[in-house]
């Protein structure tokens, strides 16, 4: 069974991988999982929706020195927003983004609440891996599909 990853970010840094700018997404600590795996974007902040996805790449776990010599450029964060984030770690985690595409239509938080009903489920803080056919998923999956045919197309628009 596939297990679909739920990343919760500030919209910025949404925004920036969506656009196919951000190449590397960078985590204090990560579990492992296949490359390939299927990261579904939750934009936190004043967005609070579902406003995209990318397939998991290479996930490389290094020191931070390492981590910014390997994946500066292309994380878009300057030096020193790396060196607040990784303030005390020792190591750090970069997961590379591949096929990054925004959905047509953003799936706020409460319709995915509505659906699954409950009004008191959160988005991961971080990350969580949830199972194909946990309710988020299948309310995800139906909001997509329902989107698809309202705009005409197959899946979501693709981003380079």
């Amino acid at each position: 069974m596939e297990m679909p990853l739920i990343i919760s970010m500030r919209p910025k840094y949404a925004r920036l991988i969506l656009s196919g700018e951000k190449k590397f997404e960078l985590r204090r600590k990560f579990i492992r999982v296949p490359a390939g795996t299927r990261a579904i974007i939750y934009a936190s902040e004043n967005v609070r929706a579902f406003v995209g996805e990318f397939k998991i790449g290479r996930v490389f776990r290094l020191r931070i020195d390492d981590l910014w010599e390997l994946v500066g450029p292309y994380a878009k964060v300057s030096f020193k927003e790396f060196l607040r984030y990784f303030k005390r770690c020792s190591t750090g985690v970069a997961i590379e983004i591949r096929d990054p595409y925004e959905y047509p239509k953003a799936i706020p938080l409460d319709a995915i609440r509505l659906e699954i009903k409950d009004s008191m489920w959160a988005p991961p803080v971080d990350y969580e891996l949830l199972p194909d056919n946990h309710p988020v998923i299948v309310a995800i999956n139906e909001y997509l599909k329902a989107i698809s045919q309202e705009f005409g197309t197959r899946r979501p628009r693709r981003r380079a």
